[in-house]
């Protein structure tokens, strides 16, 4: 499946409103098996509830579990179709934190270990587009009974990870001015998961124009 966008320029600027606070930092760390045995239970929850129930992750927790470019990380930050409080299938949202606080009671975890912070930074236009594509797109993060949590799309993740550089450093674009062990690494790997789904023909628009150069760069570098 195809992401698609027909403003490419216009709705890679909007997908996030950089203009609000971020939370505050999360109280200690999580390891892949951390996040899967607390996932497990928010799973078991939902399906107790007749529910099945598919969320988008951000950030960390993708990295960790599904990427593995980090050995921990801080929270599972979450989507979910919608952020309007009174649309018909809001209730979802209540009851992933509701089964999250179990999982925090019952593996001692900390109190934000799974959170939907990352809906502030989201347009209520965009949030269900950015769901769409990430069912499209497929890459599960984790998948049980009664819940699945998808990757969120590799271009919004990438933009998402070019903007947090940028404001650390000018020429922060250039992966290896970033550092290849921290920033630079999370935005090669993303870089280099778009640069594949370029050469299989099912990725478009600016995305196809950003990894262009990338897939060139690659062939440039291989040996003959």
């Amino acid at each position: 499946m195809g992401i698609r966008s027909s403003r490419p320029a216009d709705d890679f600027a909007e997908l996030v409103n950089k203009g609000r606070p971020r939370p505050r930092q999360p109280e200690e760390t999580y390891s892949k098996a951390k996040i899967e045995g607390g996932l497990k239970v928010v799973a078991k929850h939902l399906a107790s509830k007749g529910l099945n129930v598919s969320i988008v992750a951000v950030g960390g927790a993708v990295n960790t579990v599904l990427l593995k470019s980090h050995a921990s990380t801080g929270d599972v930050d979450f989507f979910y179709s919608t952020k309007d409080s009174g649309a018909k299938d809001s209730n979802i949202v209540h009851e992933v934190m509701k089964a999250g606080k179990l999982a925090e009671k019952e593996l001692k975890l900390g109190h934000q270990w799974l959170n939907n912070h990352t809906t502030i930074f989201i347009e209520e236009t965009t949030i269900n587009d950015l769901y769409e594509q990430a069912i499209k797109q497929n890459e599960k993060v984790f998948s049980a009974k009664g819940l699945t949590v998808y990757a969120a799309p590799w271009n919004y993740a990438l933009m998402t990870k070019l903007d947090r550089a940028a404001k650390h450093m000018a020429d922060a674009v250039d992966c290896k001015k970033v550092g290849a062990g921290g920033l630079g690494k999370e935005i090669q790997v993303l870089i280099d998961k778009l640069a594949r789904e370029y050469k299989e023909g099912i990725i478009s628009g600016y995305v196809s124009y950003f990894v262009t150069s990338r897939v060139h760069h690659h062939h440039r570098s291989e040996p003959n």
